[in-house]
């Protein structure tokens, strides 16, 4: 018996070309998201973790150095450096608009900054954009962020001087202006464990 091989139509094949790749299309988005919620889970994201313990871990590799930097400038022009801000512990975290976990963390940072703002500890949120400060404050106010202070580096002098070769990147910095722990990447700012960790360095002097 011989079994006669049929072409399908033109259209009954595009359409069938089309099924198969929404199919693999939403196979690849099911694996980005499930490797976006491990990736978090690891850093203390939506899907988990202990953003606390990742911290803590960063700060026993500290180098204790006191970081100086370069000047970079607050939302008024005016030039600021990391010495304005001695005898405060501070979040000096790098991010840019255009970063995807930049956008994630900054309403985190945001809380942070409302959390602890009063407490001895500065979070310091500077733009590597080259956006104008006006547009930086149309930025702020889509995202709705009310008590992080604008900064920016549009110059990039910052940026060289700590050799920044990510984004987000994160500087924890002592009361002296000193190197305590470093974390790149997306984390979960204002959890309960990182704000008791930042209050415990205030209250360690």
């Amino acid at each position: 018996m011989t079994v006669a091989w049929t072409r399908l139509p033109r259209t009954r094949t595009l359409i069938l070309g089309a099924i198969i790749l929404i199919g693999l299309a939403v196979a690849s988005l099911t694996v980005f998201l499930a490797v976006s919620w491990l990736t978090d889970s690891a850093r203390g994201g939506p899907g988990g973790g202990d953003p606390a313990a990742l911290l803590r871990a960063a700060a026993a590799e500290g180098s204790g150095a006191v970081m100086t930097g370069a000047a970079f400038r607050d939302g008024a022009g005016r030039a600021v450096s990391l010495a304005d801000f001695r005898g405060q512990v501070v979040v000096l975290n790098l991010w840019a608009t255009w970063c995807g976990p930049c956008l994630r963390e900054m309403p985190a940072l945001d809380r942070l900054q409302a959390a602890l703002g009063g407490e001895g500890v500065a979070v310091v949120a500077v733009s590597t954009d080259r956006a104008s400060v006006s547009d930086l404050r149309t930025f702020f106010r889509s995202q709705r962020l009310r008590h992080l202070p604008l900064y920016h580096d549009r110059a990039g002098d910052l940026a060289r001087a700590l050799a920044l070769d990510g984004l987000p990147t994160t500087h924890i910095l002592d009361r002296d202006g000193r190197l305590l722990a470093t974390h790149k990447g997306y984390l979960a700012w204002d959890h309960p464990g990182v704000i008791a960790w930042l209050r415990g360095l205030v209250a360690g002097g």
